[in-house]
C-alpha cells in the first residue's frame, strides 16, 4: 500500500464528500486520514484539487450549500433548479430526497398520534419517484458519476428493488471506491460470504475496511482481528480500527485484550482536542426551558459586570437563609395543629 496516495485520495475525498453533504463518509475519511499518522518530512507536495467540471462554481451552488447546512433542504434544491455540473446534481436530488425523508417521518408521528393504538399506515418518501425517474433517463445514457449512482441505488432500495441498488452500488465504488457510504450500504445487503464473493468489487485498498467490517457484522470475529490487526499497520492511528479491534476480541471473550485495546482508543482520543479550535458562528438552537431561564442574561448581552450587579441586588433583597426556614417550620407546626384537631374531632363525634 503506497502510503502518499493513499493520503492523497483520502484528502481528495474528504474534499468532495463535505461538497456533497455526505458528512458521515467524509468524517470516517478524516479519521483515516490522520490515522494514517504524520507525513514524511521528503514526502512531496500533496495533489492539487481535482478541477471542477464547468459551471459548478457558481453562487447559485454556495447559496444551497448554505441552505443545505443549515437543513433547509427544500430551499438548497430550488437554488440548484438551474445550476449545471455534477456536484449540483447530486447535491439538488439528496436535497430534495431528505426533505421527503423529513416530511415522511413527521407523516408517520402524525398518524400514529391520530390513530391512537391501531398501527399507522406505512407512509413513503415522495420524492422518491421523481428522482427514481430523473436518475434512469441520466444512467440509460452513462451520465452518472459515482455519488449520483449513490444515489440512485439508494432511491432503487427503498423502493423495493434490491438486486439493482446492489448492482448500483458495486458501480459506484468503481467510479468513487472512497465513498465509505456505499461500502456500508453493500454490506447490509449481503447477508452471508457467499453473497459477498459474487460481488464485482474494485480492486482498492478500501476493500480491506470493507472485509473486516463484514467479518465483524457476520460474527466472523476471528478473521475480523486478523484483517483490522493488518489494517492497524498501515493506519496506526486510527481509532477507528482501535474500536473495531475492541469489538472483535470482546465479542471471542477475551476481555483482556478488549480492555487494552480500548485503554488504547481512549489515549489516542485524549490526545486530540474534544472540539474543533473555531467554534460556530451561530450558537445551537435552544428549547424552551433553555430560552426561560436565560432571559435575564439577555437583558445584559454583552455588560458582565451590570449582570453580576443585578445578581448582587437580588442576593441582597431575597429573604435570609434563617427566616425561610423559620417560615417553613412555623408553616409546619400549623399543620401538624390543624391535622391534630381534626383527629379530636372525629374521635369525639
Amino acid at each position: 500500500m503506497e502510503i502518499e496516495r493513499v493520503r492523497a485520495e483520502l484528502r481528495q475525498a474528504v474534499r468532495e464528500l463535505s461538497e456533497r453533504g455526505l458528512y458521515s463518509s467524509s468524517k470516517w475519511c478524516a479519521e483515516q486520514l490522520v490515522g494514517l499518522g504524520c507525513p514524511a518530512a521528503t514526502a512531496g507536495p500533496s495533489a492539487p484539487p481535482a478541477p471542477a467540471d464547468d459551471g459548478e462554481a457558481t453562487d447559485a451552488l454556495l447559496l444551497a450549500r448554505c441552505y443545505f447546512q443549515m437543513r433547509e433542504y427544500l430551499r438548497a434544491a430550488h437554488a440548484l433548479e438551474e445550476a449545471p455540473g455534477h456536484t449540483a446534481r447530486f447535491l439538488r436530488l439528496y436535497a430534495l430526497y431528505l426533505a421527503g425523508e423529513r416530511r415522511k417521518d413527521d407523516q408517520t408521528l402524525e398518524e400514529s398520534a391520530s390513530l391512537a393504538d391501531s398501527c399507522p399506515a406505512h407512509v413513503a418518501n415522495q420524492q422518491l419517484k421523481p428522482i427514481d425517474a430523473e436518475l434512469r433517463g441520466l444512467h440509460e445514457r452513462d451520465a452518472l458519476d459515482g455519488y449520483a449512482l449513490y444515489l440512485y441505488a439508494i432511491v432503487l432500495k427503498q423502493l423495493q428493488r434490491p438486486a439493482h441498488a446492489v448492482d448500483l452500488l458495486c458501480a459506484a465504488l468503481h467510479k468513487e471506491p472512497t465513498l465509505w457510504a456505499a461500502w456500508l450500504e453493500l454490506a447490509a445487503a449481503c447477508a452471508d460470504r457467499d453473497a459477498i464473493a459474487r460481488l464485482a468489487l474494485p480492486e482498492h485498498w478500501m476493500k480491506h475496511f470493507f472485509y473486516a467490517h463484514v467479518c465483524l457484522e457476520l460474527q466472523q470475529n476471528s478473521e475480523a482481528v486478523t484483517l483490522y490487526e493488518g489494517l492497524a499497520t498501515e493506519f496506526p492511528a486510527s481509532t477507528y480500527i482501535l474500536a473495531q479491534l475492541a469489538t472483535a476480541h470482546y465479542q471471542l471473550r477475551e476481555f483482556d485484550e478488549a480492555q487494552v485495546t480500548t485503554r488504547g482508543t481512549r489515549d489516542a482520543l485524549a490526545r486530540r482536542p474534544p472540539w474543533p479550535s473555531c467554534l460556530p458562528e451561530r450558537p445551537r438552537a435552544r428549547s424552551s426551558p433553555e430560552r426561560a431561564s436565560c432571559a435575564a442574561c439577555q437583558s445584559y448581552p454583552n455588560d458582565g459586570g451590570a449582570w453580576r450587579a443585578d445578581r448582587r441586588t437580588r442576593r441582597a433583597t431575597r429573604a435570609p437563609r434563617a427566616g425561610r426556614c423559620a417560615l417553613r417550620s412555623c408553616c409546619a407546626l400549623t399543620r401538624t395543629a390543624s391535622t391534630t384537631s381534626t383527629r379530636t374531632q372525629t374521635s369525639c363525634t
